[in-house]
């Protein structure tokens, strides 16, 4: 898995269908993880909960903020938590007249994460794959 470059590929039939789902490229890292991300085992807290925990109340209800009906925040979607968490840093950024780099990113991920943006803790966003992927999906032009 630590070899694997772009998404699963599923056919939009399938891939809509996915759940409890990490992209494959971030399996390897994330296995690594003092926490291990798990689609089969509720036991396990993901890092939705470690925010929900670190700050002291539930993540916002998205649908309720008038979000794309496309997508939903359940509490296993971790990565859509981030990216639109990220999306709201970028346009704050843009509304301040700062286009954010992946270091800016990289650290309000930590920030939002771990409660600190200390170059040691890791997310997702430290993934070149992850960001350039996070980058073409939400920040591009086109």
């Amino acid at each position: 898995m630590a070899e694997w470059k772009g998404e699963h590929n599923f056919k939009p039939s399938i891939a809509a269908q996915v759940r409890n789902a990490l992209p494959p490229y971030l399996l390897a890292n994330e296995a690594l993880t003092m926490v291990p991300f798990s689609a089969t085992d509720p036991k396990v807290p993901d890092h939705l909960a470690q925010i929900e925990e670190r700050i002291g109340k539930p993540v916002p209800d998205l649908e309720q903020q008038q979000v794309d009906p496309g997508f939903k925040l359940t509490p296993d979607s971790y990565t859509k938590f981030l990216t639109w968490h990220l999306g709201r840093f970028a346009q704050q950024s843009f509304a301040s007249g700062v286009f954010p780099t992946d270091e800016m990113f990289q650290g309000e991920a930590r920030r939002l994460l771990y409660g600190s943006d200390d170059n040691w803790e890791q997310t997702i966003a430290d993934n070149e794959q992850w960001i350039a992927a996070f980058r073409r999906q939400h920040l591009s032009k086109d």
